[in-house]
């Protein structure tokens, strides 16, 4: 029996190209069993996100700290002012019913009832609201007080620094000078 060209047992002829790219194929087989291999088991139990929250004061603490590190700053205070504070969106659930009322054929009373009702889904951290997207505060306006603020320069660094972190607009932010400290001077 001759197999010359052929893969296979007795009976069975395969085509001559099958057998010089086998080794091809083979690799391609095992390639798309992996791309169809799940990545991990999706578990019940996920471990509970800890809530996203905006504190202004730290806010105001952060950007401090960031301005005085900028030369020619010095010691800084930073007041902002907030337009919106941040809000959470949920998924929510409308039904609305309507009762109609004749009367001889006159609409006697007509009433719109509308249920708002939040979605809540049940996982591994308890039963909650599922959250949808949240809306970040939005920034009324910004006081920089520091040591450089009597120097143009360091006003426009400062201003154009608070405008890149916050979004608000330069005529929005104000830099003013710091008072001197009063150490060297005796008490009165």
């Amino acid at each position: 029996m001759k197999t010359d060209g052929c893969l296979g047992g007795p009976g069975v002829r395969l085509p001559a190209w099958l057998g010089r790219y086998r080794y091809v194929l083979l690799i391609a087989a095992v390639g798309v069993l992996l791309l169809l291999w799940p990545a991990s088991r999706p578990t019940e139990a996920s471990a509970p996100q800890p809530p996203v929250t905006f504190s202004l004061a730290e806010f105001e603490e952060h950007l401090a700290g960031a301005l005085s590190a900028a030369g020619g700053v010095g010691r800084v205070r930073v007041v902002l002012t907030l337009r919106t504070d941040m809000e959470t969106l949920l998924p929510q659930e409308e039904s609305v019913s309507e009762r109609r009322s004749w009367d001889d054929g006159r609409l006697s009373d007509y009433d719109v009832r509308t249920d708002v009702k939040t979605v809540v889904t049940s996982g591994g951290g308890g039963d909650g609201p599922m959250v949808v997207g949240r809306v970040y505060p939005e920034f009324k306006g910004a006081l920089v007080v520091c040591d450089g603020g009597g120097d143009p320069s360091v006003c426009l660094r400062v201003v154009e620094s608070v405008a890149a972190l916050t979004g608000l607009g330069s005529d929005k932010i104000a830099v003013i000078p710091m008072e001197k400290s009063r150490t060297g001077r005796k008490a009165e």
